[in-house]
């Protein structure tokens, strides 16, 4: 069963892995022989054209020295992480023009159209995974660290399970369960099919597998390099992010029906698809020259961002609105979590 959360002494540091540069060993060992389903994957590559479009950017104001948006959901709801004067990380919510304190010592994750939130905790034993309804609690995990990557529209929770190995778990309705233990793997994603997106640790990096509600698997493949990072999952089963040619260059990419398509264009030297929209549009980071701006692709065409007109921006996720979150350099160099609405 779930725990509530009693008081904890914890202490915190920054943890925003919103993109993993680097692809050296993958964090751990694992075997192979991971799937039922061979690998399918190319160098396919989407048609595109250019166009550009306006956007409204908001700033959600300030809870501490500075405020980072990591998810949103449909109703426009956003979770994301702020740094207090003393260092502490800490979770917010901002709804409605409202900013709210909700977990001290906390990393956020997702949000779900409920509102409700994944993450972990930070503790004097590590990490703790939770989910935040109208108060934390925590699962029913044996001694270890844990943490909380995704949620789907029902409250289920995937994550992550550190004992001897790393171990992917799925937690519905307070009963966590672990998914393929066999695997030195964490769960990342998950769509309300019930389809998991599954991160494999292996001795030369990593790559990521599609588990289906039967519990069969598939490896997304990659580009020839050692390692595929899935970012986000639709509810058609579309995957998107970035995977390592064999050159070592990483590129953003759309998976579907067993094919990789790479969505980068030849003078990226670096790109990754952020998230996907039920629509199938993709939000894309990418660097041109020595300069980083933000696509969103959409049908084979790429729209350019223009970085919201703003020096700076990191984008971390996408509504089926169209909405965009991350954060951007507001007033006296503070970092700010800002919500960007299409124009229509």
């Amino acid at each position: 069963m779930k725990k509530l959360l009693r008081h904890l002494r914890a202490s915190s540091l920054l943890l925003l892995a919103i993109t993993i540069f680097g692809c050296g060993g993958g964090g751990g060992g694992g075997g192979g022989g991971s799937s039922d389903s061979p690998a399918v994957s190319g160098n396919d590559t989407a048609p595109r054209g250019l166009s550009s479009s306006p956007y409204q950017v908001q700033l959600l104001g300030t809870l501490g020295e500075d405020n980072y948006a990591v998810a949103i959901n449909d109703s426009g709801q956003v979770v994301g992480n702020y740094l207090a004067d003393d260092g502490t990380q800490h979770l917010f919510r901002w709804s409605d023009g409202n900013l709210t304190h909700l977990v001290g010592s906390a990393q956020a994750t997702d949000i779900n159209d409920a509102g409700e939130v994944s993450g972990w905790l930070f503790t004097d034993k590590g990490t703790e995974a939770f989910i935040y309804t109208d108060q934390v609690y925590l699962f029913d995990l044996p001694e270890g660290s844990s943490r909380a990557y995704a949620l789907d529209s029902a409250g289920r929770v995937a994550g992550r399970f550190s004992g001897e190995t790393e171990q992917a778990f799925l937690d519905e309705d307070g009963a966590p369960i672990m998914l393929a233990p066999e695997l030195d793997a964490y769960a990342i994603g998950i769509n309300d099919p019930g389809q998991i997106l599954i991160k494999e640790l292996r001795p030369s990096g990593f790559h990521t597998l599609l588990m289906q509600p039967d519990g069969s698997m598939v490896d997304l493949g990659s580009f020839g390099g050692g390692c595929t990072q899935a970012s986000d999952i639709n509810e058609s089963g579309q995957v998107a992010g970035w995977s390592q040619t064999s050159a070592g260059k990483y590129q953003a990419f759309l998976w579907e029906n067993g094919r990789m398509i790479s969505l980068a264009e030849p003078e990226w030297s670096y790109s990754s698809a952020v998230a996907i929209d039920d629509a199938g549009r993709i939000l894309i980071k990418a660097t041109v020259g020595t300069e980083d701006e933000v696509f969103l692709w959409e049908d084979g065409r790429l729209t350019n961002l223009e970085n919201f007109e703003r020096e700076y921006v990191e984008v971390a996720d996408m509504n089926n609105e169209g909405q965009i979150v991350g954060w951007t350099v507001a007033g006296g160099g503070k970092f700010q979590a800002f919500l960007a609405t299409p124009v229509r």
